[in-house]
């Protein structure tokens, strides 16, 4: 069952509230379980999550995420991604950027494709 919250009208009514989502719009940004984000930035490079679950606590967006090792593809213009196993929650105003990626194949590598320059804080 897929849970779909207008995270913008829920905050305007309540103060305080924990709840599981697989989607979540949030100010006109939709995010869904799957997709990638960018969260910071490691030797100059993008650093990616992958959304596995979303979590509303204490009125704030986060998103409970695998960490993805990502190295930039540049013939493919893209970062090639791998699982690392490890899983994290992040809070969503932390994010690097707040538009969400969505993954794809190219010759069995998942690959994904920035859509924006991404200025990485230090």
């Amino acid at each position: 069952m897929k849970l779909d919250y207008d995270y913008g009208a829920w905050c305007r009514k309540n103060l305080c509230f924990s709840k599981l989502a697989n989607t979540i719009t949030y100010y006109g940004t939709r995010y869904t379980v799957g997709m990638i984000l960018c969260y910071g930035s490691t030797g100059g490079l993008t650093d990616f999550v992958e959304i596995i679950q979303i979590a509303i606590l204490d009125n704030c967006v986060h998103f409970i995420v695998k960490l993805l090792a990502a190295w930039y593809e540049e013939h493919l213009r893209s970062f090639q991604l791998e699982d690392t196993g490890e899983m994290a929650l992040l809070d969503q105003q932390t994010l690097g950027d707040v538009i969400p990626l969505a993954a794809y194949s190219v010759g069995g590598k998942r690959l994904v494709t920035l859509k924006r320059h991404i200025c990485c804080s230090y």
